[in-house]
């Protein structure tokens, strides 16, 4: 008898479209990842109040400007944070997003990764060079829009 390793299926993004248009994922946080839907815990208060925050702040520091491709990703993180530090800042560093933010609400800090290099020991072979935990009394200059300065308090709920 031959035995064989079950396979996972992966998605492609339109397949992922599509199986959210015909609601298989209604009440539901989930994310594709590199073919995978993951589900996603539920967004808290505190949660919900740092998007808007970052929203605001991002708004106020770059304007009206949208970039034909991204060039920040700010995640805020609540619950996920090891996720969103490894596993996400490696796929975020493989696509050579320059600039990637997570918002720790556990820790009321900023961290700040820059700079993707391959790193074959990392999820998706890449991660970030240079990676700074900020204080809420720090700022942050976003690379795409140097002329920004963001208070990292204004990140945090």
């Amino acid at each position: 008898m031959i035995l064989v390793e079950p396979k996972k299926r992966r998605f492609t993004r339109d397949e992922y479209y599509k199986m959210a248009e015909m609601g298989l994922f209604d009440g539901q946080r989930v994310e594709l990842i590199d073919g995978e839907v993951i589900q996603m815990a539920p967004q808290m208060e505190r949660h919900v109040v740092a998007i808007a925050k970052v929203a605001r702040a991002l708004g106020r520091a770059i304007g009206d400007e949208y970039p034909q491709k991204p060039l920040l990703v700010v995640e805020v993180s609540e619950t996920t944070y090891r996720f969103d530090s490894k596993v996400k800042a490696g796929l975020y560093a493989s696509t050579s997003i320059a600039d990637y933010w997570i918002v720790n609400l556990n820790a009321n800090r900023l961290k700040v990764y820059r700079q993707p290099v391959a790193d074959a020991a990392q999820p998706f072979g890449h991660r970030y060079a240079d990676v700074k935990l900020l204080a809420a009394s720090d700022v942050v200059i976003c690379l795409a829009f140097p002329k920004s300065q963001i208070k990292v308090a204004d990140l945090l709920p």
